[in-house]
């Protein structure tokens, strides 16, 4: 039995549709010192097509996989929404915390104010900003379990 080198597919063109006629006129126009023959030229041309169709959905295999891609589940959303709600519980929960500290430190330490200097002598800001932080850090410690509380009253159970 003969092997087989090369397999036919036939196009038909339509000398009613202007498209065709156009195709048809480069095909007889065609330049063989540039290409190297007609079937060669329209191999060229599909393979330039596909290769800039090859992310869409040019083949019914790649519309398959499109389609999977872009549906989305009722789990999927119920998962990214809770993502958000946690991310978001967090946030207000750092701002809170953040609130409730800077007003208890404003509220239970007196921060001297500085006086002026005199001569050779410099109050030292970082010193006194130290001591107010280990005072707020005292006063904090005073509640235990605060996250814990604020974490089991915000709950949505």
């Amino acid at each position: 039995m003969e092997k087989k080198e090369f397999r036919h597919v036939t196009v038909r063109l339509s000398y009613n549709s202007p498209e065709h006629m156009k195709i048809m006129g480069i095909l007889d126009d065609l330049n063989l010192a540039v290409h190297k023959s007609k079937n060669q030229f329209i191999i060229n041309a599909i393979n330039c097509y596909v290769a800039m169709l090859e992310s869409g959905d040019l083949t019914k295999t790649a519309a398959q996989e499109a389609e999977k891609v872009h549906y989305v589940t009722d789990h999927d959303l119920e998962e990214e929404l809770s993502k958000m709600k946690s991310a978001v519980r967090t946030e207000i929960y750092e701002d809170v915390i953040r609130l409730f500290g800077c007003n208890l430190l404003a509220s239970k330490v007196d921060i001297p104010k500085p006086v002026k200097a005199v001569e050779n002598e410099r109050i030292d800001t970082a010193e006194q900003e130290e001591i107010a932080l280990m005072d707020v850090s005292d006063t904090l410690s005073q509640f235990d379990n605060v996250m814990q509380h604020v974490m089991d009253w915000s709950n949505d159970d």
